[in-house]
């Protein structure tokens, strides 16, 4: 009906008009939902929710012609229908959040704890340090392995490490992490005359966004971070572009460097997958070593990768924004190794999937870290304060850490209180209770002294003395 027609009925005529049409509205998002529901198996308030708000869209597009401010949508009877429903299935979310109601089964996702473990603890023992065991250049039978598959070894440790050890922020952060592939013309004084230097691009070089803010994420190394000057130098993860910047700003975290029982550090690992790896040994295709590594200069040996080099990445070249200005070449620091590009969503999570469920039958994607660091959080007991600098490290609040990450049973939600009242409560009932001394009457001791003879009150008074 145009408007004019609608205008020439009357009000009743126009309620009945309108409740049809919010009839067939509410029919019609019944049969939807219960397509979905036979054709895809979807039951998910968060599903229904989503569509709800996509068809909502739909409507504020097609009556923006009819309305003047965003609240007039209000008052469209059509849209008000859309309204109650996306209301209802909004507490319907809230409370699926609150029971903590999955569609898809957890077990399949979540890490089964061994007894005395946490969750993130048996993941670090039984899922990062075997990927980090398996850097190793070497076969069992002493045979090198090819330069691509040490290569691949290693982008696939690195990620996890990033993520388990490490307070993990959304996998966005990590697949669109870049470092430097060129350095300033002239060498700044910070950097020793053999470091190894993968700088922080200065702020007009970098990307940004329409209202001048920084836009990128970067994985550096430097050898002055606030002041503070390092001699080995030092890794740092800048992240200025993922989801909560605009409340939280930037996150700026110095990557600690990890030693392990056979001597290697993380850093290490980190300097082989980015520089590749020389090793002064072998009898093939022996060359001198003339690069930034003191230790190696002058050796002979080989390379036995390439490192992320192997997998040919497709590295960007930005073009000086300016005359005279140095050409500054980046690149993201985990390519697909197939492909050299840069990873999305589906090929980041689906790396961490294939690797847990071949190591622990489960398949475990870098959003679930998040829930796993949570949990460890609230089992092990943290203090008011290490939960806000955790919190902070993920890129949320307190509050969301509680209410949307935390999967601690009810059987651990229990036992702190349990814990605490038989310390508090039932141990002090069942202590004996304290001897009470009293002290003795001066005058009844007097009178028993008068009793005794003169030869017994000397042998008293030379106790007394003592010796």
């Amino acid at each position: 009906m145009t408007e004019d027609e609608l205008e020439s009925l009357t009000y009743r005529q126009q309620q009945k008009l309108w409740r049809e049409k919010q009839l067939y509205v509410e029919a019609w998002l019944c049969e939807y939902f219960e397509f979905i529901r036979v054709r895809n198996h979807s039951t998910s308030p968060r599903t229904q929710l989503g569509k709800l708000v996509a068809v909502q869209q739909i409507a504020h597009y097609l009556y923006r012609h009819q309305v003047s401010r965003k609240g007039d949508y209000r008052l469209i009877p059509l849209l008000m229908t859309l309204g109650d429903e996306i209301s209802k299935v909004v507490a319907l979310k809230k409370r699926w959040e609150v029971t903590k109601t999955y569609v898809a089964n957890q077990e399949h996702k979540w890490p089964e704890a061994v007894a005395g473990e946490t969750a993130l603890t048996t993941l670090q023992r039984a899922v990062v340090e075997p990927l980090r065991l398996e850097c190793r250049p070497r076969r069992k039978n002493g045979v090198f392995r090819k330069p691509f598959v040490i290569a691949t070894s290693h982008q696939q440790y690195l990620k996890w490490a990033f993520v388990s050890d490490l307070p993990p922020r959304r996998q966005k952060a990590y697949r669109t992490t870049r470092i430097a592939l060129s350095c300033p013309l002239a060498r700044p004084a910070k950097v020793p005359p053999d470091g190894c230097y993968f700088p922080l691009p200065p702020p007009e070089e970098r990307e940004k966004n329409h209202d001048g803010t920084l836009a990128d994420n970067y994985l550096y190394k430097t050898y002055l971070y606030k002041g503070t000057v390092y001699l080995q130098g030092i890794w740092i993860l800048e992240l200025t572009n993922f989801k909560t910047d605009a409340t939280y700003g930037v996150y700026s975290m110095m990557i600690p460097d990890r030693h392990f029982e056979d001597g290697s550090t993380f850093y290490e690992h980190l300097d082989h997958y980015l520089c590749g790896w020389w090793l002064p040994e072998g009898y093939k295709n022996l060359h001198v070593y003339d690069w930034w590594d003191t230790q190696l200069k002058g050796r002979r040996g080989r390379w036995v990768t390439k490192g992320r080099a192997e997998f040919e990445p497709k590295d960007s070249c930005e073009a000086p924004h300016r005359q005279q200005s140095p050409i500054w070449r980046y690149g993201y620091l985990f390519p697909v190794p197939n492909t050299g590009l840069p990873a999305n969503g589906c090929s980041f999570g689906a790396s961490f999937e294939r690797t847990s469920y071949q190591i622990l039958g489960k398949r475990i994607t870098p959003h679930m870290l998040r829930y796993v660091w949570a949990t460890w959080a609230f089992q092990v007991g943290l203090s008011d304060q290490e939960l806000r600098s955790l919190a902070y490290a993920m890129g949320h609040s307190v509050e969301t850490l509680r209410k949307m990450y935390e999967r601690s049973t009810p059987e651990e939600k229990l036992r702190p209180i349990y814990e605490a009242i038989d310390r508090h409560l039932f141990q002090q009932l069942e202590a004996p209770p304290e001897k009470v001394t009293s002290k003795p009457n001066v005058l009844m001791l007097v009178e028993d002294l008068r009793l005794l003879s003169p030869e017994e009150r000397q042998q008293i008074f030379k106790l007394m003395e003592g010796p």
